[in-house]
């Protein structure tokens, strides 16, 4: 926190010194490249804030250390190193170019075939601002069978390795902080954290892979609605007239009889 005071006032003295340049050649007014520079110098001061803070433990791994002897050494994947170079300068903030990339040695063994090769690269790492670094990087392989094989593992160690070596000198949170026995030494005795588990709402899928809807209970069929009831069609009478007019005469001589028979059944039982 006091890091990041400290370049706090820094960038706010760079402003004002700035603002009173400005004022003084353009009667307190403020141009278009005088606003830029307040930007910029407000951006490089929080940028430096962030790059002189040291890595947690949650960022680094560790392997055996050469010679044995129990000893480990603490190192950042590349992947990593990447991913927080991304979170500093934005992933169109930085970009690499490989200046060299020399095979220094290939031997293959003729009883076996298998192969030991070595291969140095030097990467520069440019910023937008046109600020950059560069460091060398080394790839080695040893019994890997096949010449492309131990080339392919070499080139790609180089380049890594050299782009992780050019990415630490622009401050400690991109690995320089490594360098330091002590931090190295008071960080092994902190616990990791334990990483939180994947969440498929943090994965990023293809059109063809639907995301699941969220459970909201057993889902209820929408309510049926009530039959409507058609009018009578007319087309009886529009269509045939003459057919519709012999309908109804037979229904209307059908009820006659049936009101004549009832009659006589009541005649009847009045006798």
């Amino acid at each position: 926190m006091a890091q990041v005071e400290s370049y706090t006032r820094g960038a706010t003295r760079v402003l004002r010194s700035l603002m009173d340049d400005d004022r003084a050649c353009k009667g307190g007014r403020e141009d278009e490249a005088t606003q830029l520079s307040r930007w910029s110098a407000t951006r490089l001061a929080a940028m430096q804030a962030v790059l002189n803070q040291r890595l947690g433990p949650e960022f680094l791994s560790q392997r055996p250390g050469p010679g044995g002897g129990g000893r480990k050494l603490t190192y950042i994947e590349g992947w990593r190193v990447v991913d927080l170079a991304n979170e500093v300068f934005g992933f169109n903030g930085w970009s690499t170019s490989v200046r060299s990339l020399d095979v220094d040695f290939l031997d293959v063994q003729a009883e076996t075939g298998r192969c030991q090769c070595g291969v140095s690269a030097i990467v520069r790492i440019t910023l937008q601002d046109g600020a950059y670094h560069e460091d060398v990087g080394y790839g080695h392989a040893e019994g890997v069978r096949g010449k492309h094989a131990a080339l392919e593992k070499c080139k790609k160690e180089a380049i890594t390795d050299s782009i992780k070596r050019g990415l630490k000198t622009f401050g400690r949170l991109l690995g320089n902080c490594l360098y330091d026995q002590h931090y190295t030494t008071q960080l092994a005795r902190m616990s990791t954290p334990a990483r939180p588990p994947l969440q498929p709402r943090d994965l990023y899928r293809g059109p063809s892979m639907k995301r699941p809807a969220p459970d909201d209970g057993p889902t209820r069929p929408p309510p049926k609605a009530a039959p409507v009831k058609e009018p009578p069609s007319d087309d009886l009478w529009n269509d045939d007239s003459e057919a519709a007019t012999m309908a109804l005469e037979l229904e209307l001589e059908d009820d006659m009889l049936l009101r004549q028979s009832q009659i006589a059944q009541e005649l009847d039982e009045n006798v």
